[in-house]
């Protein structure tokens, strides 16, 4: 019985405690590519942290991603010409 418990618990704890995901795992969640993750890192528009070698995202971030209604935008980039029309 107990090797049972073991068996099934295992896997779903790990992934319960998950705290960053990997650019790759964000851009096919969110159906993006690469690349694009990666601009909004480096933009600062998205929250990220490396270690070693990767580029891990977390998921309280992802989360606001997914999300939007929280946060209008999750880009603070330059605002395109006619957007945002008020003045203050």
């Amino acid at each position: 019985m107990s090797a049972q418990r073991h068996s099934s618990s295992s896997r779903p704890a790990g992934e319960r405690r998950r705290i960053a995901y990997t650019v790759a795992e964000v851009a096919a969640m969110l159906g993006k590519h690469p690349n694009t993750i990666y601009e909004w890192v480096q933009r600062g528009a998205l929250p990220a942290e490396k270690l070693g070698g990767t580029i891990y995202v977390p998921k309280w971030a992802l989360a606001r991603l997914l999300s939007p209604a929280a946060h209008e935008q999750p880009a603070p980039a330059a605002a395109p010409a006619g957007a945002g029309g008020e003045l203050s």
